[in-house]
């Protein structure tokens, strides 16, 4: 038995590992919620095994999204892909609901994307009991290892210019009939949009992987053959979202004496309980940080500027003395200190120019 850990990044080497060497067995891998199982019979995937969801299941579910007529309430107790599809033909009578054909498609497809969208961005791990696999020979799929992970790869490449050209609640409709060029997938499609379908209608009512949808899509989007519009409702919504985005910016923008690009928003509270509003601003020139608080926050009448307060912050984050320049220059930037800071040099200046008068005189005697 094998075992260890499994991510994104040793993925391709561990399943190559198995496809090389033909084996056949089971691999489990286990996540932190649960384990799924991959069955290799000859290195190739043959199914997957979820106990949650149990694969008639989503064979079935798959079905009736594409129109295969009503899910059956007895399939999850159904063991093979055989037993749903007489279940399925038996109910319809003669008329029989889905060919061979297509269910074996359905249950290929039903595989990959299970096989697509394994998460491993986070390690998990997995154990190869190398053993005779029991599946359903008749109508699992042999699916070769190169093709998964060729589409693991596509579907993150070409993902955010599918995203781009085909956003949620879009609207796609065909502008051009269908041809012979076309493959599978798109043949698929073009039958789809008998009338024009949104997104997620168009997604439910298709049997094809994620990977095939995908590529199918934008295949057909940059050949011209689908037009893809937004309905009303949507441009509003972002219409009313560009508006608040407009007002925010501008909102921002009416706060003076602040450059947007060094401020760093810190909570401060005060002695009441209340909370304050603080910026940060960096000095370069002193690497003093200068604590620069809102005139509203702080309780004082809003004609009067920003009120500034002075800490000095060293390499280790130690306090500092602050030189008498750099108090008197905070002093007159607090806008409610400029009165009495004037009153306070002119009362100097009076008694320096009194000492200068009665100077001269007082050396006569």
């Amino acid at each position: 038995m094998l075992t260890g850990m499994l991510n994104s990044e040793n993925l391709s080497s561990v399943l190559r590992g198995i496809s090389q060497k033909r084996q056949n067995g089971l691999m489990e891998i286990s996540f932190p919620d649960g384990a799924v199982t991959v069955v290799f019979s000859a290195g190739k995937v043959v199914d997957f095994i979820d106990p949650v969801s149990p694969g008639c299941s989503e064979v079935m579910r798959r079905l009736s999204n594409a129109g295969y007529g009503e899910e059956i309430d007895d399939v999850g107790e159904m063991e093979t892909y055989s037993d749903l599809f007489r279940a399925l033909n038996n109910r319809s009578g003669e008329h029989r609901l889905v060919d061979e054909e297509t269910f074996k498609k359905v249950i290929r497809h039903r595989i990959l994307d299970r096989l697509y969208m394994l998460n491993l961005d986070h390690s998990a791990i997995y154990s190869f009991k190398i053993q005779m696999p029991e599946y359903d020979r008749d109508f699992s799929p042999a699916i070769s290892v190169g093709q998964i992970l060729l589409d693991r790869v596509a579907l993150e490449t070409d993902g955010e210019r599918f995203v781009k050209r085909f956003k949620p609640g879009c609207m796609i409709a065909l502008s051009t009939s269908g041809g012979d060029a076309l493959s599978e997938e798109e043949q698929a499609v073009f039958a789809a949009l008998d009338k024009p379908r949104t997104l997620e209608e168009l997604r439910s009512r298709l049997i094809l992987s994620c990977y095939h949808f995908q590529s199918a899509l934008l295949s057909l989007f940059d050949r011209a053959a689908l037009d893809v519009n937004f309905p009303e409702s949507a441009t509003n919504q972002a219409s009313e979202l560009s508006c608040e985005l407009v007002n925010a910016l501008e909102e921002s923008t009416e706060r003076p004496y602040i450059a947007s690009d060094q401020l760093k928003v810190e909570p401060e509270f005060e002695p009441n309980g209340q909370p304050q509003e603080t910026a940060r601003q960096d000095d370069p020139l002193t690497s003093r940080v200068l604590h620069v608080t809102s005139p509203a926050a702080s309780g004082a009448p809003k004609s009067v500027g920003p009120v500034v307060n002075l800490t000095d912050e060293g390499e280790e984050g130690e306090g500092l003395a602050p030189s008498f320049l750099t108090i008197l220059n905070v002093k007159l930037l607090n806008s409610n200190a400029v009165p009495n800071t004037s009153v306070i040099l002119l009362l100097a200046a009076a008694v320096v120019v009194a000492v200068g008068t009665w100077g001269k005189y007082l050396k006569g005697f």
